[in-house]
């Protein structure tokens, strides 16, 4: 009997498989369990026009993220924090220019998407790299200045 895999599973592989499996296997286990449906016309269909929207939408967020990176390419931030000379008390990490980004621009990125090798620990201006996903990333200019 063919089956599609509606679940990922080690041994059968992944979500939207086609698999040839015995009758009693897929009738006793697979099909009661939710993890897998008889491979009729209809469902292949269901499954083929669901795959292309996925492709489609998929495709619109990596226009949407490569927009938005374009227009925050150079963009520059300032975030001020208590400094001593050119040395700053403490440091200024990931969440801090996550927070400063997000507020200026009125966007929603998290420390992770902030790409620091280390934190700041001095005033000075400099890119850091934001990864806006689907293999798009841009800079904003951070200038941290003292308060």
């Amino acid at each position: 009997m063919e089956i599609i895999l509606l679940k990922t599973d080690k041994k059968l592989g992944p979500v939207g498989a086609v698999k040839k499996v015995s009758d009693g296997y897929a009738t006793n286990f697979l099909i009661p369990q939710g993890i897998a449906m008889p491979a009729t016309s209809s469902v292949m269909s269901q499954i083929s026009a669901q795959k292309e929207r996925e492709e489609k939408a998929d495709k619109e967020r990596v226009i949407e993220s490569q927009k938005l990176a374009k227009s925050l390419r150079g963009k520059k931030v300032f975030i001020s924090a208590k400094a001593k000379g050119t040395a700053l008390f403490g440091s200024v990490g990931d969440k801090e220019i996550a927070s400063a980004i997000n507020e200026k621009f009125k966007t929603t990125f998290t420390a992770k998407d902030i790409k620091l090798t280390q934190p700041i620990k001095e005033i000075t201006t400099q890119e850091v790299k934001i990864d806006l996903g689907h293999d798009v990333t841009t800079g904003v200019v951070i200038d941290i200045v003292a308060e």
